[in-house]
C-alpha cells in the first residue's frame, strides 16, 4: 500500500523505466501490503501467499529491504533447490548474501535537503525537482 512519498516515486520509477523500454505493466503481480498486516507480523506470510500463487514468475523485485527479505524467505520455501527460483533484486540493502539492490547516496540527499531548507528559510528557495543518482550494487 503506497502510503508515503518514497514508496510512490519508486512505484512511478518502476512505471516510467517501464514504459521508456516498452516493457508491459501488470499491476496484478504487484504485491501490496497494507500497513496493519506488516504491523501485525503477517508480511511474510503475505508474501509467501502472494508468490505461490505466482509460481511461474520469474524475478521479483522489492521496494525496500523489508519486502526483500519476505521475498528472500518466501522464495526458499517455495522454490528451495528446483532450480527455478525467481531471480531477487531490491531497493535499499537488504543485507542478504548475494541479492542485487540499488543503493541511495543518502550524504548527498541530506546535504541537498539542508540546502533546500536554508533556502527557503532565508527566503530564497524558487521550487524544483532535485535527483540524486542512485548506484546498482550487485552484489555485498
Amino acid at each position: 500500500e503506497i502510503t508515503n512519498s518514497v514508496t510512490d516515486d519508486r512505484a512511478k520509477g518502476f512505471e516510467a523505466a517501464c514504459m521508456e523500454q516498452g516493457l508491459p505493466i501488470d499491476k496484478t503481480l504487484w504485491c501490496m501490503l497494507d500497513l496493519e498486516t506488516i504491523a501485525e507480523g503477517h508480511g511474510q506470510r503475505e508474501v509467501a501467499r502472494f508468490l505461490r500463487d505466482r509460481s511461474d514468475i520469474t524475478a521479483v523485485f522489492a521496494v525496500n529491504a523489508e519486502l526483500a527479505r519476505y521475498a528472500h524467505y518466501a522464495i526458499r520455501e517455495i522454490w528451495m533447490g528446483t532450480g527455478n527460483e525467481p531471480q531477487l533484486a531490491a531497493f535499499d540493502d537488504p543485507d542478504l548474501e548475494g541479492i542485487p539492490f540499488i543503493r541511495q547516496q543518502l550524504d548527498e540527499v541530506s546535504r541537498r535537503a539542508v540546502d533546500l531548507l536554508s533556502e527557503q528559510l532565508s527566503g530564497t528557495h524558487e521550487p524544483r525537482l532535485e535527483v540524486v543518482p542512485v548506484r546498482w550494487i550487485w552484489s555485498q
